[in-house]
């Protein structure tokens, strides 16, 4: 049985040292205090996963600038990062990305239902704020909104 996610903090749980991470930076607690989380749960696979991607990277580039933001992928399919760089550079992505077994206990604890893909916004108290099921541009337009206050 899964626990509330709400009562997860994830910022501990990236501590761990079986975390697999494809990106330019290493994800640390320090990196995450005080700033919005977005995290992504996708599959290289799933056609409205790719279609956020162009959003997320909006999302990113608007947000890199103030470094309020922070997105963090998690492909809960993928069980080695060695294919995740070329995934990244070909739907030009620049935030990093979980993989492998770790990647499958947050999707676990997250995403229990397993939809595809499915977004939570975490606000810089660590508080859930916002989760989204699908694609919806409406959300990245709410994310926009909030995120800018």
């Amino acid at each position: 049985e899964n626990p509330d996610y709400r009562w997860v903090d994830f910022r501990k749980l990236i501590q761990t040292p079986y975390l697999h991470i494809s990106g330019p930076d290493s994800i640390s607690v320090d990196s995450l205090s005080g700033k919005y989380i977005l995290i992504d749960f996708f599959y290289q696979s799933c056609r409205p996963c790719i279609l956020s991607f162009k959003k997320l990277k909006e999302l990113y580039q608007i947000n890199n600038a103030s470094k309020n933001l922070v997105i963090i992928g998690v492909d809960p399919v993928l069980q080695d990062s060695s294919s995740m760089g070329k995934f990244k550079k070909r739907y030009k992505l620049e935030h990093d990305v979980i993989v492998g077994s770790f990647a499958n206990s947050i999707n676990s604890i997250f995403n229990p239902v397993g939809i595809f893909p499915f977004q939570i916004l975490i606000n810089p108290k660590g508080e859930i704020i916002e989760t989204q099921e699908g694609y919806s541009e409406v959300f990245f337009k709410k994310l926009e909104e909030i995120i800018s206050k």
